[in-house]
């Protein structure tokens, strides 16, 4: 991404980085060219677009559940129930305000464990003390101080994305 000095250097452009879950869940997080982005992905960001620009060549698992609100079902959000299938939670910064809202959930979810090193680490650089199967949104503030609102899935949840 160039010369990047500062949070403002990526303001307006779309820029993508991983967390990982207190399961070892992993999740793609897009900024919308405004989300808050934590200050250790931020400090690593050749490794980080080294791992998401890697996240193509991940095999498909299984489907996507779309779990998109109600005000984000217009768009095309074919990327984020692809990276689902391939095991990855999606979530997208809520334009102008957050918080990051979940889009999509994958069937079979990809375990830290099973990705390379390059992968494992950068999702590492964020950890939230939640599960991505139960949060619905994640207000990213500070290390350690997350806001979540849950949701329960219910059947009409996982019905597979298209």
């Amino acid at each position: 991404m160039g010369d990047v000095q500062g949070r403002d250097d990526l303001y307006g452009f779309e820029w993508d980085f991983l967390v990982r879950d207190r399961d070892g869940l992993i999740a793609v997080f897009a900024t919308a060219g405004a989300g808050t982005i934590p200050p250790a992905v931020f400090g690593e960001l050749a490794l980080v677009e080294q791992a998401v620009d890697a996240l193509d060549e991940l095999p498909s698992r299984g489907e996507s559940v779309d779990l998109r609100s109600q005000d984000r079902l217009s768009g095309n959000y074919s990327e984020c129930f692809e990276l689902s299938r391939r095991g990855l939670f999606t979530y997208e910064w809520h334009l102008h305000h957050g918080p990051y809202e979940q889009v999509s959930a994958p069937t079979v979810p990809l375990v830290i464990e099973d990705v390379d090193r390059v992968l494992a680490k950068a999702a590492a650089l964020h950890r939230v003390p939640v599960s991505f199967a139960e949060a619905a949104q994640i207000d990213i503030d500070e290390p350690g101080r997350e806001n979540v609102r849950s949701h329960a899935m219910t059947a009409a949840d996982t019905a597979p994305a298209r």
